[in-house]
């Protein structure tokens, strides 16, 4: 299985080796809440969200990509998340009794 990460995302080499696996396309993360005064929109701590195929957030000023990850969140739409807000949900399946 080859992984992609998620296009255009300007932080992925910046997050380093330990947050790069956050950034896999279709990764299940959960919100923690925000770390500014500008928080996503869509999303309430404990949300469960996964990473988008591609971060577009500053196609509106003209850049390619957008800092961050984004995310489609359980309500809808794409919001952008820090690498520091988020953890990985364990999908792992439960061993065996």
């Amino acid at each position: 299985m080859t992984l992609r990460y998620q296009a255009n995302a300007l932080d992925l080499e910046e997050a380093g080796e330990e947050h790069r696996p956050k950034f896999i396309v279709g990764a299940r993360l959960c919100y923690l809440g925000p770390s500014d005064e500008n928080p996503p929109r869509g999303l309430e701590p404990g949300d469960i969200v996964t990473v988008a195929e591609r971060n577009e957030g500053l196609q509106v000023f003209g850049v390619e990509g957008g800092h961050g990850i984004a995310v489609h969140g359980p309500r809808g739409g794409t919001d952008m998340v820090w690498w520091y807000e988020v953890e990985h949900v364990n999908t792992a399946p439960a061993p065996g009794v």
